[in-house]
C-alpha cells in the first residue's frame, strides 16, 4: 500500500495564475494516498502576517511544497519547518538568471541568487520540472538527489483538432499559412528579444501569405510590432493578445507551425515550460532551438536549429528555411507535427500527480 501524504502547496500565484493551475490540476488528479491543499499568495496589507498566524495554528501537514524559491512562500515554509514539517522545493527556472535577463537590478539578482543557492541545498526534497535542471545544479555545485515532476497538459483538451474555430478566433483568412508562439511576450533588454522575435525577423523572407501570430501579452508585443513595421511586414503580424486558456487548444490548432526558442544558457537548458507539452499534444510542427528539452522531444515532429543566443542571425536563417518549407506544404508540416502527439504522454496530469506523490515519498 502506498504511504499517505498530506501536502500543503504554497502557491506563488493568484488563483487564476499559471502555478495555481498546476497545483490545482495535481490536486484534482491526486492518486490514492495523496491529499493536496493549495494556499495562494496572500494579497493586501497584513495578508502575509495573517497567513503566518494561520499556519502556526492549523494542523501540521506531512510536507509543505514551495514553487521556485520565492522568498514570500519560503518564509511561510520555514515557519512550518520549525514545527517539524519537511520542505519540498519545486523548481523550473533559475530565477536569478531570469531576473537578470529581464533587466533586474544587480541587488535584486544577488538577493535571489543567494536565496536560490541556500534553498537548493537546504530543502528536504528537491523537485525539478525539467530534466536539464540536474546538470545546471551540478554546474553550480549542488550535487544531491532530485525528483523529476514534469510540466503537465490535459491530453483530452490539447489534441489535434480542426483548425476552423481557431482560425476565426485569430482572424486568419483563407489561404493564410500561420506560424506562431503562445506565451508571455516579455522583452529581454539584455538579449533584445522576446518570444516570437525570430518569427518577426523571418517574415520579410517568407511568402506574403505567411502570417506570424503572437498569442499572449507583455511589454514585448509593442516592440515586436514596431520591428515588424520597420521591416515592412506589420500587416502580416497578428497580435491577438492574451487568449483564455480554454481557447488555447483552438488557437494552436489554427497554427501550421510553432517556434520554441530557448536560450543556450542555464535558463534555456533547464526548462521545459508549459508550452512544449501543449505544442506536442496538439500535434504542432515545432521549430525549436537546439537546446535542452528540445533534444528529447523534437525530431521527426519538427526541426532543431543551432542557436548561439541573442539575435543570432544564423538562427533566423535556419528558422526561415524551415518555415519556408511549411509555407510550401503546410499539410506535410501538420502531418509531421502529429508524430509528436505520443511524446506528450509523460506530461499527462495523472502521471504528473503520481510523480509528485512519489517525489514527496522519496527518502
Amino acid at each position: 500500500m502506498t504511504e499517505a501524504v498530506r501536502a500543503l502547496v504554497l502557491c506563488r500565484s493568484l488563483p487564476g495564475g499559471l502555478m495555481a493551475r498546476r497545483a490545482r490540476r495535481i490536486a484534482e488528479h491526486a492518486p490514492p494516498g495523496l491529499e493536496v491543499e493549495v494556499v495562494h499568495r496572500p494579497s493586501g496589507g497584513g495578508a502575509e502576517r495573517a497567513l503566518l498566524r494561520r499556519l502556526a495554528r492549523e494542523r501540521r501537514p506531512d510536507v509543505v511544497v514551495v514553487y521556485d524559491c520565492d522568498p514570500r512562500e519560503l518564509r511561510a515554509a520555514l515557519l512550518l519547518r520549525a514545527r517539524g514539517v519537511p520542505v519540498a522545493l519545486e523548481i523550473g527556472d533559475v530565477a536569478a538568471d531570469v531576473i537578470r535577463a529581464l533587466g533586474g537590478s544587480r541587488a535584486r539578482v544577488a538577493r535571489r541568487r543567494a536565496t536560490e543557492a541556500a534553498a537548493w541545498r537546504l530543502a528536504d526534497r528537491l523537485l525539478i520540472r525539467g530534466a536539464g535542471f540536474e546538470q545546471v545544479l551540478a554546474e553550480r555545485g549542488v550535487r544531491r538527489r532530485t525528483e523529476l515532476v514534469p510540466e503537465g497538459v490535459d491530453l483530452e483538451r490539447f489534441a489535434p483538432r480542426s483548425p476552423d474555430v481557431g482560425r476565426r478566433l485569430l482572424g486568419l483568412r483563407e489561404g493564410d499559412v500561420a506560424v506562431g508562439v503562445v506565451g508571455s511576450i516579455v522583452w529581454s533588454p539584455v538579449a533584445r528579444t522576446a518570444y516570437g522575435w525570430e518569427l518577426v525577423e523571418a517574415l520579410p523572407r517568407l511568402p506574403d501569405h505567411v502570417k506570424a501570430v503572437l498569442i499572449g501579452g507583455g511589454d514585448g508585443v509593442e516592440r515586436l510590432r514596431a520591428r515588424a513595421a520597420a521591416l515592412g511586414v506589420r500587416e502580416r503580424l497578428l497580435t491577438p493578445g492574451v487568449v483564455a486558456h480554454d481557447d488555447v487548444p483552438d488557437a494552436l490548432a489554427a497554427l501550421d507551425a510553432v517556434t520554441w526558442t530557448q536560450t543556450p544558457d542555464a535558463v534555456g537548458r533547464c526548462r521545459t515550460t508549459l508550452k512544449l507539452p501543449e505544442y506536442l499534444a496538439s500535434g504542432r510542427f515545432i521549430v525549436a532551438s537546439d537546446v535542452g528539452a528540445a533534444r528529447a522531444y523534437v525530431d521527426s515532429n519538427g526541426a532543431r536549429i543551432p542557436y548561439t543566443g541573442g539575435r543570432d542571425p544564423r538562427y533566423v536563417e535556419g528558422v526561415t528555411a524551415e518555415l519556408a518549407q511549411v509555407a510550401r506544404d503546410p499539410a506535410a508540416a501538420r502531418a509531421r507535427g502529429r508524430l509528436g502527439v505520443a511524446k506528450a504522454a509523460p506530461f499527462s496530469w495523472p502521471r504528473v500527480a503520481v510523480a509528485f506523490h512519489e517525489a514527496l515519498l522519496a527518502a
